[in-house]
């Protein structure tokens, strides 16, 4: 198995300002050589820089194309509402308090 080092393992150690014992620098210099690895693998990834991707989703977005109106009676969309408070429609609460 690959490993970093000391030397490298020690740098490293310095940069995020950690003291290691003896122990310590042989289980990184493996870790830090498999992590590498993997960062590694994700550089080799080909991005076509041209194609960009904004939504996961291939739908379009729709919008509301007709007009808008008004109520002629607006008591009595009211007076048909489940719940009401005096001239409002009451609905469920969007907030957790």
């Amino acid at each position: 198995m690959e490993k970093l080092s000391k030397e490298e393992v020690n740098h490293v150690a310095e940069l995020a300002r950690l003291n290691l014992s003896k122990e310590e620098e042989e289980k990184f210099s493996y870790q830090l050589k498999a992590l590498l690895n993997e960062i590694d693998k994700v550089n080799e990834i080909k991005l076509n820089e041209n194609e960009i991707m904004i939504s996961p989703a291939e739908t379009t977005c729709q919008t509301f194309n007709g007009k808008a109106s008004t109520f002629e009676k607006p008591n009595d969309l009211i007076e048909n509402a489940p719940h009401k408070f005096e001239n409002f429609i009451e609905v469920a609460g969007v907030f957790d308090e």
